[in-house]
């Protein structure tokens, strides 16, 4: 039995609620004894369960029997790192929310290690009590990201300038997989995950936090923007994993933050409209531009401690309707994040469902060995 025919079981299961196994195998193109050896190894290890028999076609014979995926099988972990806060969340298979707690503290290049590890054992300790599986753990945070190997190159916020190896040390404290991401790469993740939608291929997910923290409002602005770009179904991470981190078009080389904007005006965003105004009015310009030289279907925003977020999406249409040389057919669809403040945590845990569930056609966008879902349901 191939193993990619039960990925692609699992992806389907995953995607459709309640489908039969004469449905898969129509899908799939597989014969029903392939689907029957397949389904007998999910509902074997509870991977899967039966939901329901439905009503006899019209010339009688079997009921056909509903399948679904078991959410409760076990649960994933994601952690959002900034610099004065981890927050985790833990959902089921599903993406329903299990438990989520926030710890506030400071987080830096010198103790990134030691308080993620301290948050992994909390996060185990939790999950004993809860009497649940963990199946895996995505971490998000600001930077630049080699998600191949489990390193932060470079971080602003945490003060990260040299790489800093996280997977490594962590690994010593777990035994499920470990993915770490950029921040506004685990939202992208995040609408790919728990969408499932086969039509949302070509986005941008748009981040935008407000940081209040003095220091960093004094070095660089505290206005931060990064982008998770996917195309073709993929998180595209360009040469280097950079891709996504930008300063726009407007900004000039003694300019401290990405944009225009004084710092004066910078630290007053969150309590000026009309300052805001002009940030969306900038941001627009940017990302215009990238909508329409990629012909992405969707733009997802995600805002972090933004006050005045009501104003942007009315500005993004108007902008990118002005700078298309053509009429989009269909429009480029806006929409605030399905999670909002919470999307990066969402997307990190994001990040092992669609592992889990992978399309085995579509190549990952990690070199790394991806998360087999057969090792999990024959291990767990």
């Amino acid at each position: 039995m191939k193993t990619i025919n039960i990925s692609r079981v699992l992806r389907l299961l995953w995607q459709k609620k309640g489908i039969t196994r004469i449905d898969i195998a129509e899908k799939l193109s597989l014969d029903k004894s392939t689907i029957t050896k397949i389904m007998n190894i999910l509902l074997d290890r509870q991977f899967v369960l039966e939901m329901s028999e439905g009503e006899a076609g019209p010339q009688g014979g079997r009921k056909p029997i509903h399948l679904t995926i078991n959410k409760d099988f076990g649960c994933v972990a994601g952690f959002e790192v900034q610099p004065n806060y981890w927050k985790l969340i833990v959902v089921n298979l599903e993406g329903d929310m299990v438990y989520t707690h926030t710890q506030a503290t400071q987080i830096n290049a010198d103790n990134i290690i030691p308080v993620l590890i301290d948050a992994v054992g909390f996060l185990k300790t939790k999950m004993d009590e809860l009497n649940k599986k963990l199946i895996g753990i995505g971490i998000g945070a600001s930077g630049i990201m080699n998600p191949q190997r489990g390193i932060i190159n470079q971080s602003i916020p945490l003060q990260i300038n040299t790489p800093v190896d996280i997977l490594t040390p962590l690994s010593e404290h777990i035994d499920v997989p470990l993915y770490l991401d950029n921040d506004a790469n685990c939202g992208a993740w995040g609408e790919l995950a728990f969408h499932k939608s086969p039509h949302l291929q070509n986005f941008i997910f748009l981040l935008i936090e407000i940081r209040e923290d003095e220091i960093i409002q004094k070095k660089f602005g505290g206005l931060a923007v990064g982008l998770g770009v996917v195309l073709n179904n993929k998180v595209y991470y360009g040469s280097s994993f950079s891709a996504g981190e930008f300063r726009s078009v407007f900004s000039k080389k003694e300019d401290i933050n990405q944009f225009s904007l004084h710092i004066d005006d910078v630290v007053s965003i969150n309590r000026k409209r009309e300052t805001f105004i002009r940030f969306a009015d900038e941001i627009a310009e940017n990302i215009a531009l990238l909508v329409n030289v990629l012909n992405v279907s969707n733009v997802f925003i995600a805002h972090i401690n933004v006050h005045f977020h009501d104003v942007l999406i009315p500005i993004l249409e108007k902008t990118i309707q002005e700078k298309s040389p053509y009429q989009m057919q269909p429009p480029c669809v806006i929409t605030n994040s399905s999670y909002g403040e919470e999307a990066v945590a969402y997307g990190a845990a994001g990040i092992i469902l669609e592992h889990i569930f992978a399309h085995p056609e579509i190549p990952q966008s990690s070199e790394r060995k991806v998360i087999d879902p057969i090792d999990i349901i024959l291990t767990i």
